[in-house]
């Protein structure tokens, strides 16, 4: 474990050191993609299945979170705009039995990088866009749309023309009655 903090403080110590000597030009597009650990909380029916299944005895609880089919254009030298799906899935497992409360949200998505250029340095993201919350077990399924919001940020370090990403964003989404929030602590990549 030391190791690895070790590299990834070196990785961020390094940053921009490639890039000191030539003028920042943003690319025509990027993309994003993220995996993260989730801590979820619900109310409703929602929150009861969670709590039944987090109940059983020997469950395996698998809360995870990320962006993936993202598409962004840049505005400035500092801020992207653009579309992402953003997931999280809450997987319970026990006695052969599972459990899934999984949130996928597309949304419109805005990126600022608070420092000198995109990719570099601390970040702030916004998206909004509709959602689905999905409730699944080993016989049955419900799908409900709603509407939700994602807030985070984090830190990016530019290394060959790619940005590694320490993030931390809290998603919620409100469907009829109920409500899911999501804080994610991840990693990820900005291409």
């Amino acid at each position: 474990m030391m190791r690895f903090l070790y590299i990834v403080v070196l990785l961020f110590s390094l940053d921009g050191l490639a890039y000191s000597q030539t003028k920042f030009q943003p690319k025509k597009w990027y993309s994003h993609v993220s995996l993260g650990y989730g801590f979820t909380n619900y109310t409703g029916l929602t929150e009861k299945r969670a709590q039944f299944a987090g109940y059983t005895p020997s469950v395996i609880h698998l809360p995870l979170g990320g962006d993936i089919f993202s598409y962004y254009e840049p505005v400035d030298q500092q801020t992207l705009f653009g579309g992402i799906l953003h997931t999280t899935v809450d997987y319970y497992r026990a006695y052969g039995k599972w459990t899934t409360i999984e949130q996928y949200m597309p949304a419109a998505s805005y990126l600022y990088f608070i420092e000198e250029r995109i990719g570099k340095g601390f970040f702030f993201r916004m998206d909004l866009g509709p959602g689905i919350l999905r409730s699944a077990n080993n016989h049955t399924s419900s799908n409900r749309l709603g509407w939700g919001f994602l807030m985070g940020g984090g830190l990016a370090s530019e290394i060959n023309d790619r940005s590694f990403l320490l993030l931390v964003n809290y998603s919620f989404l409100r469907v009829q009655k109920e409500y899911q929030g999501v804080f994610l602590a991840g990693i990820g990549l900005l291409l």
